[in-house]
């Protein structure tokens, strides 16, 4: 479920203006028992005081999600990937490689898993 790196956590976290050693996450979402999962990325946010939460959302309620959020999304011959995803008025954007990717809803919604993760900013 996992990818690689946490390059579209850390892609999310930014936009949200949570800032946090990415090194030391890393190191710390490693030693996680239920690593890698969801719930050992959740976990770690939550010892950095990051409030977080992985919530089953059906694809006819994406537009209650905010603007911007990570999903698990299938991918095509592959496991289940978690991706940011960003709302850019009816347009919806991921990340690639650094690069930005248009998807549409239609292939969001063809390619839901129902699993969002979404952070808050402690004040």
């Amino acid at each position: 479920m996992l990818n690689s790196s946490f390059n579209y956590l850390f892609e999310y976290l930014k936009k949200e203006e949570i800032i946090i050693d990415e090194s030391e996450f890393e190191f710390q979402i490693q030693s996680h028992p239920d690593f890698p999962s969801l719930l050992a990325i959740s976990d770690t946010l939550n010892f950095f005081d990051i409030t977080s939460g992985a919530i089953r959302v059906e694809k006819t309620e994406l537009d209650v999600l905010p603007n911007c959020f990570i999903a698990l999304l299938s991918v095509v011959g592959d496991k289940p990937s978690l991706f940011y995803i960003e709302k850019r008025k009816e347009n919806y954007f991921y990340k690639k490689e650094n690069k930005l990717i248009n998807i549409s809803l239609q292939e969001i919604e063809e390619r839901w898993e129902g699993i969002v993760l979404l952070v808050e900013k402690n004040e």
